[in-house]
């Protein structure tokens, strides 16, 4: 079995991976039964700090187009209480014609909690079909995604 986190070549649980950040509220309602953060809701922290990635590339470029979440994968790494602080790195690991590759490490207190690895097509709602990453786009991620820290 392949592991996509190491086929990424970056460290995702590495801070110094990133230089886009978003701080996420844990929130009373993210706790399940056993007083621990749902696993849905990192699904929901993942999607702040990628959203909050794409608005930051739109406000910078100008390009405002759709993207669609076409694959999630979630590696659970510790768990996490509430109250807190959820702080969530995202970068880019690779761009298609029409796609986006986003790594994404979230820290509690400065410990790796959890990773992801999410593709993103850029979507042209009007037509309903998926369209090629704009190059102002590939620009601006490229800028927002710095050198990895890479994977022995």
């Amino acid at each position: 079995m392949t592991d996509i986190f190491t086929e990424a070549g970056i460290d995702l649980a590495d801070p110094a991976s990133f230089v886009f950040w978003n701080d996420e509220s844990i929130r009373f309602s993210d706790v399940d039964m056993l007083g621990h953060v749902n696993n849905v809701s990192f699904a929901a922290y993942c999607e702040a700090g990628r959203v909050h990635l794409i608005r930051e590339v739109a406000d910078r470029t100008g390009v405002k187009n759709a993207w669609v979440l076409a694959r999630l994968t979630l590696d659970y790494g510790a768990e996490v209480y509430f109250p807190g602080t959820m702080r969530i790195g995202t970068r880019m690991l690779g761009i298609g014609t029409k796609s986006v590759s986003m790594g994404q490490g979230l820290f509690v207190e400065g410990r790796c909690v959890a990773r992801s690895i999410a593709t993103v097509v850029c979507f042209d709602l009007e037509a309903r079909k998926t369209i090629p990453v704009p190059q102002a786009v590939r620009e601006t991620l490229t800028a927002l995604s710095p050198q990895p820290t890479l994977i022995a």
